[in-house]
């Protein structure tokens, strides 16, 4: 969906030539290592190989060569600043992320404001450690830093940021997310002892405590 040219990592890795598959999947995602994870890959199901056999593991090479890349001290090249705008980007999430990292590579100077105390929005606060390692997330955004970026926390838009804040900026990027759970509108489900999935995951990430009786009722059967 994104457009990762598939068939040439794949060859690539065929070659044992990782770190070279590694950076061309960065031309289309900043998030090897972790879509390597927690992506549902829809590529595989439309792979041709399942024609003859089975699909090719794109998913599995993919968080591979992330490692790989992460394990031998993959160091990004750190883009010449050829712009002269400067970008803000409002929310340090999958998109403000990555907005800031082709940006970056682009040759602007990117300062992004997140809310939270750390960046990575739902992928830092709504999965769990067991799907997404913290330490995964974190040297992926230090690749995203490197490329003329700058991570502000704790700046929330309409608390502590305001638009007037951002003049001096020569353009404005937002992405502050959609982090509330949909609600089943049935009678109580804002009761006492109920959690959405959302809040408790961001508890559990957040290192709270969540206080549960001895018996508990999950409703739906997804990742969550």
């Amino acid at each position: 969906p994104i457009g990762n040219d598939i068939e040439g990592f794949v060859s690539l890795v065929g070659k044992q030539r990782y770190l070279e598959a590694y950076t061309l999947l960065l031309e289309t995602n900043p998030f090897p290592g972790t879509t390597g994870r927690v992506c549902h890959h829809p590529c595989e199901q439309d792979c041709n190989r399942v024609k003859f056999d089975e699909e090719v593991s794109i998913q599995s090479l993919e968080r591979f060569i992330a490692d790989y890349a992460m394990g031998r001290g993959y160091a990004p090249v750190k883009p010449k600043v050829i712009r002269k705008g400067v970008v803000a980007v409002i929310g340090g999430g999958p998109a403000g992320l990555a907005c800031a990292f082709y940006l970056g590579r682009l040759g602007y100077r990117v300062t992004l404001f997140e809310g939270a105390g750390q960046a990575g929005g739902m992928l830092r606060y709504g999965i769990p450690e067991y799907r997404l390692p913290p330490k995964v997330l974190d040297w992926e955004i230090r690749n995203i830093r490197s490329r003329n970026v700058i991570i502000k926390t704790n700046q929330a838009l309409g608390k502590n940021l305001k638009f007037g804040d951002l003049k001096n900026f020569d353009a404005v990027f937002i992405s502050i997310g959609l982090q509330k759970s949909r609600r089943m509108m049935i009678p109580d489900e804002s009761a006492s002892g109920v959690l959405s999935a959302l809040d408790f995951l961001r508890a559990v990430n957040e290192g709270r405590e969540v206080r549960l009786g001895k018996r508990i009722a999950v409703i739906g059967g997804g990742n969550s």
